[in-house]
């Protein structure tokens, strides 16, 4: 699936990997933090990009435990440890720490899944779809509390998504997946740009995008495109 892959992700870089499914996305990224052997080749791991954090495409949130038990997870402490309390209180969960999961919005859901995996205080940051289960709003907003932390906390983020736009904002360096086939684009912007919105309203975002777009029909064969993979 992913036969003569080769690349490197510097210490504090972004890397987005992006492509249609089946082509091995969420493999890759399972292979980078562990969970999956690779059975041929090899994957090194630099010990200074370690402990890593994984946000699942759902939050992975645990429905008996409210969101600051859920937070309190990431690093082993009571919900009540005022390291809980400020994690939440920066990213707008102040008030929502005695909810369940069930009873706040996906975003809220999803913040509180951030919240968590920033709390073990993670070199690498490893993102699986993690705004696609969110209206467009919410997503960009959600893209926005991921750029902050990269560039405040100096972390290696790695992301999977379908969303070019997503790619091209967050990705510092893009790995564009094709069929047994695939290409490594630099991204200057995210390390450019205060935000995303920043990036967004940008001609260089909008350019990155139609050049995304090329790529990967270039690396899709016609037939895949016709059984309805989105580029």
């Amino acid at each position: 699936m992913l036969d003569g892959l080769s690349f490197h992700v510097p210490k504090g870089s972004s890397l987005a990997i992006v492509g249609p499914s089946g082509t091995g996305k969420t493999t890759l990224l399972h292979l980078i933090g562990g969970l999956l052997t690779p059975g041929v080749g090899s994957l090194s791991l630099d010990p200074a990009m370690a402990p890593l954090a994984l946000m699942p495409q759902s939050h992975g949130l645990l429905p008996w435990k409210t969101l600051a038990g859920n937070v309190a997870l990431g690093a082993g402490l009571s919900p009540r440890d005022p390291g809980v309390a400020a994690m939440m209180g920066r990213l707008g969960l102040g008030g929502l720490a005695q909810r369940y999961p069930h009873q706040v919005s996906g975003g809220q859901a999803q913040r509180a899944a951030l919240a968590r995996a920033l709390l073990g205080k993670p070199q690498t940051l490893l993102l699986d779809e993690a705004t696609s289960q969110v209206d467009a709003l919410t997503r960009e907003s959600i893209q926005d509390l991921f750029h902050g932390a990269w560039r405040e906390l100096g972390m290696t983020m790695i992301l999977v998504t379908h969303s070019i736009e997503e790619a091209a904002c967050l990705g510092s360096s893009i790995l564009v997946l094709g069929y047994g086939r695939a290409e490594l684009i630099p991204n200057p912007l995210p390390a450019a740009a205060p935000s995303t919105k920043a990036i967004r309203a940008s001609a260089q975002w909008l350019a990155l995008c139609t050049l995304l777009r090329e790529r990967l029909a270039a690396l899709t064969p016609a037939e895949a495109v016709g059984k309805g993979e989105a580029l």
